[in-house]
């Protein structure tokens, strides 16, 4: 339970749970403020994350101080690869599909490397017909050949992780009339990303 305000210089965190909890939290600071007390980061947002901790049926307050944020963590994202000191994710910079995730601690791979696709690759099925799947998604990578994936780093780290992938989507139509459901504003920014670009939306 959070109880405070943007413009306050504190907020407070409630615990209504008989039992400790330990959580990522994200707040919206003053102009220029940290958090006292505890390791945060500034994310790309605007947002302060940092892990709160509280004992069970109790509450905690929290201080925002004039000063960058004081950032501590093992995440690190950079180019195409995420890790938070367990595991590495890579991305295939070329398709924005996942190409290897390794536990640090052996090198096992999870993927598996052998298969003739990337692990949460787009796949075209067009119609209701899967068994045809390959052969229209090879008709749409060999008809744009120059079709690149974007991956861009939102946050590098240490204490929050996240990266923006927008990759080719063959096949999508931008006038579908599941546009209509969309947030406002959404139909602009996938228009704005250019034709066949598939792009996450929240």
């Amino acid at each position: 339970l959070f109880l405070g305000r943007a413009e306050d210089r504190s907020f407070s965190l409630v615990n209504t749970n008989s039992f400790p909890v330990t959580a990522p939290v994200r707040v919206k600071p003053p102009a220029g403020a940290g958090l006292a007390g505890a390791a945060s980061q500034l994310l790309s947002t605007g947002e302060l994350a940092f892990i709160a901790g509280l004992e069970g049926l109790s509450v905690r307050e929290f201080v925002f101080r004039p000063g960058a944020a004081a950032p501590a963590g093992r995440c690190v994202a950079a180019d195409s690869t995420i890790s938070n000191g367990r595991f590495q994710l890579a991305l295939d910079p070329a398709s924005g599909a996942i190409k290897s995730i390794q536990r640090l601690s052996d090198r096992r791979e999870f993927v598996n490397q052998d298969y003739e696709r990337r692990f949460n690759d787009y796949v075209y099925i067009k119609g209701r017909r899967p068994q045809y799947a390959r052969i229209f998604d090879r008709i749409g990578r060999l008809a744009h050949p120059g079709a690149r994936a974007r991956v861009t780093v939102r946050d590098p780290g240490p204490l929050v992780c996240s990266m923006e992938i927008k990759r080719p989507g063959y096949g999508l139509h931008p006038r579908d009339k599941w546009f209509d459901a969309l947030r406002p504003g959404a139909e602009e920014e996938m228009a704005a990303a250019g034709p066949g670009d598939f792009v996450w939306i929240d």
